[in-house]
């Protein structure tokens, strides 16, 4: 017969020893410890768990909510799932706040509730950014008080902000890591039942971790981080996991006093354009972004010609310089060729080769090309051009703003059309 075990566990983290502990050592858990005997009991009186097969498992169908971007619909894989569960991590003062308040517009009845910044800081800007009136407020810093007002109202979005004032019981004064845990899982539980939209707003670290325990990140659907960039108005909004969709989106956004506007939708697109600027579509994961390429051609006075390109890699652009060289005549022996290509970011997308192409053509003709004329396809070493991966995607967005995409097969076409438009 088996001897039985003596001592105590807890039962939030497994922690056993032979003396009884108020609050748990290993875990910090308070009066989680039972003794041993006593949980087997529980755990061998408990039922097991009912077994399916595939087929009797119902596949629930996924609603969407659209949010006020197309770009941040593509970034979480076609907008915000509904009873889905997203935490929106960032530095303070990035602009998490007014992203949060921002979504509020894509639901009928959302709840913000601040646990940092009091009801008129949070109104202010809500005015200033131009919040519907139909979001309704509170102030609470406990799940207690969360569950009160979740259990008397309406809702199908709750935001909290944020997760580092939050505490599982209104009398504790300090959050530690396994009080956010708590705190995290009951919320989780608290709205999955009820079927709300919820999104928690966090903090992140100096190294860029969300802070607070490892374990609220497992617990959420969906992580976002928005960070700053070079550009101090600029922010970069890229998905860490998403259960339901791409984990490998990006979007970038610009922060004015009005709210935050999508670096895409400020690109607009016009019959006229300027010599040395050509507009194209770039892929980030399954994220489509309308972009401009800036080329300035100078004459050199230096014994090397100076290459400079910022925001893609020196080696393709060196080959794309060579393939216009060989197949084009370019004599570019002699000048300083600079590119620029917008966005804050570092492209590997082959799909934008084409645009470089044509903004190095432009500036080294003088001639400016259409504005509403969108350049997509990537560039062999023979100067042929091929249409990239999710060229339907990029042909729905430049149909969006309004422009038409570029036909060219090679990079003869494009010195044609350079040509015909002098």
């Amino acid at each position: 017969m088996r001897k039985k075990e003596k001592g105590f566990i807890c039962t939030n983290c497994g922690y056993k020893d032979k003396y009884f502990h108020v609050v748990c050592p290993n875990c910090g858990a308070e009066d989680s410890m039972i003794e041993i005997e006593k949980y087997l009991e529980k755990k061998g009186s408990e039922s097991s768990p009912s077994v399916f097969l595939l087929s009797d498992i119902k596949e629930e169908k996924i609603y969407r909510y659209p949010t006020l971007w197309r770009e941040l619909d593509y970034v979480l894989g076609g907008g915000i799932v509904s009873g889905s569960v997203i935490l929106l991590a960032g530095p303070p003062g990035v602009g998490k706040s007014t992203l949060a308040l921002m979504l509020t517009d894509a639901f009928q009845s959302p709840m913000y509730i601040s646990g940092e910044e009091s009801l008129s800081q949070v109104g202010a800007r809500a005015r200033r950014i131009g919040v519907k009136d139909r979001v309704a407020f509170a102030f609470a810093t406990s799940f207690d008080e969360i569950q009160a007002i979740v259990n008397s109202r309406n809702i199908d979005l709750l935001v909290i902000d944020s997760l580092q004032v939050m505490r599982a019981q209104k009398n504790v004064s300090f959050v530690s890591h396994n009080e956010a845990r708590i705190f995290m899982s009951e919320l989780v539980s608290l709205v999955k039942k009820k079927g709300i939209t919820t999104l928690v707003l966090g903090h992140v670290t100096k190294e860029g971790a969300v802070a607070g325990p490892k374990t609220v990140e497992h617990l959420v659907d969906v992580v976002l981080y928005l960070n700053t960039t070079s550009r101090s108005s600029i922010r970069s909004l890229h998905v860490g996991k998403n259960r339901f969709g791409p984990s490998d989106g990006v979007m970038f956004m610009q922060m004015t006093e009005q709210g935050i506007i999508p670096l895409s939708e400020k690109v607009v697109l016009s019959e006229s354009g300027e010599v040395g600027q050509a507009y194209t579509v770039v892929m980030q994961g399954n994220t489509p972004s309308i972009i401009d390429i800036q080329v300035l051609i100078t004459p050199s006075y230096t014994n090397v010609p100076r290459r400079v390109i910022g925001g893609y890699p020196n080696d393709k652009f060196y080959l794309l310089l060579a393939v216009l060289e060989k197949k084009l005549g370019l004599k570019l022996y002699n000048k300083d060729v600079f590119v620029k290509v917008s966005g804050d970011y570092f492209w590997k997308d082959s799909g934008i080769d084409i645009a470089i192409v044509a903004g190095i053509l432009s500036a080294y003709y003088n001639v400016a090309l259409p504005g509403n004329v969108v350049w997509i396809g990537e560039v062999d070493l023979l100067g042929r051009v091929r249409f990239p991966e999710n060229a339907d995607v990029r042909k729905n967005v430049i149909s969006s703003a309004g422009g038409s995409v570029a036909d060219v097969s090679s990079i003869h076409d494009v010195k044609t059309l350079i040509q015909r438009w002098r």
